[in-house]
């Protein structure tokens, strides 16, 4: 029951009915203490329903609710490790050292969410979220701590018919629901952009992400021309491996290595670029700059500076009339 204590200190009933998925993850979030990144109210950095808008919008949540990939989805965007565990893919023995295990420990570190049917447990309604806050191993029972509290309040529910209920399909996918483990993510202090993509811009960034491969083919495949014709030793399969192409950059003339940025660059389409907001010294985006943060970032910022390629990029950038971007019609402007 250890996990309980922590749980119950940021119990809070849903704000909307099709709000359970989202109340338990805001929840959860407050009680592994997980830093929002961001402000809620005056100056208290707290979760609150209304800032979980980067999977799925809020108005599509407030009228057809979440799907577990969905939940996971928001627990990873912030702050959150997220295991989703199917049916088809753990016993109920599995489920139940996990239950163990997880509850008895404190919930700072890791709690167990559950996506489940009302149904098997003759409840009104049907698909639902719900916290695990405590087990009872002499009556293998789970205690539902319900954020539907105008309905149901805390209660406990035979462990195994917990599972049977996990079985039942989502009507919205066709597939079981389940639980997932949630625990804080653990973050390196590598943060030099932010992807400030919104909701409907993430298809825009994912096609790229998937052309990537294709854009550097092609500037390899004009590369390698390039340097063939100034005659530099390059091996005919330097195509094989991406960084063959990377050391073979390196050993050759600036002309041909800003001829490849330059090819690069405008294959990257603009939809793409405005999503980037870089931080430039001393960091002034960021509302909230620890000191410990500052230094490792100056750090890694020195470390890039050293790079060869960092004095290419530079020298690119500088170059403007060399760099093409293209807008959304296609035009190009230097």
């Amino acid at each position: 029951m250890e996990v309980y204590f922590a749980l119950a200190e940021q119990f809070r009933t849903q704000d909307e009915p099709a709000y359970c998925g989202m109340t338990t993850l805001v929840m959860v979030l407050n009680t592994m203490a997980i830093d929002p990144g961001r402000i809620w109210k005056g100056p208290w950095r707290w979760f609150h329903e209304e800032q979980l808008s980067c999977c799925v919008s809020l108005d599509h949540v407030k009228k057809e609710g979440i799907t577990i990939r969905q939940f996971a989805c928001l627990a990873e965007c912030n702050g959150a490790e997220a295991q989703i565990r199917c049916p088809d893919e753990f016993s109920l023995e599995h489920f139940r050292d996990d239950v163990r295990q997880i509850c008895g420990r404190n919930g700072k570190e890791r709690t167990l969410v559950v996506s489940y049917s009302r149904k098997l447990l003759g409840q009104t309604g049907d698909g639902h979220f719900s916290p695990i806050g405590g087990y009872n191993a002499t009556a293998d029972a789970v205690l539902i701590m319900d954020v539907a509290r105008f309905k149901y309040p805390p209660h406990w529910v035979p462990l195994s018919l917990i599972y049977e209920s996990m079985k039942l399909n989502d009507p919205s996918t066709g597939n079981s629901r389940g639980y997932i483990i949630l625990s804080p993510k653990v973050y390196s202090a590598t943060l030099l952009f932010l992807l400030r993509t919104r909701y409907e811009d993430w298809a825009v960034f994912a096609t790229f992400l998937a052309s990537l491969t294709k854009i550097t083919e092609k500037c390899a495949n004009e590369f390698c021309n390039d340097v063939l014709c100034s005659g530099c030793d390059c091996p005919t399969k330097v195509l094989e491996q991406e960084s063959r192409i990377i050391e073979a950059y390196v050993n050759t003339d600036n002309n041909i290595k800003q001829n490849w940025l330059n090819s690069f660059f405008e294959d990257i389409p603009c939809e793409v670029i405005e999503s980037l907001s870089t931080f430039d010294e001393p960091f002034v985006h960021l509302d909230y700059r620890p000191r410990d943060h500052e230094i490792a970032l100056e750090k890694i910022i020195e470390e890039v500076k050293s790079l060869y390629i960092y004095e290419m990029v530079k020298v690119a950038i500088q170059n403007k009339e060399q760099i093409m971007k293209q807008d959304r019609k296609g035009n190009t402007f230097v």
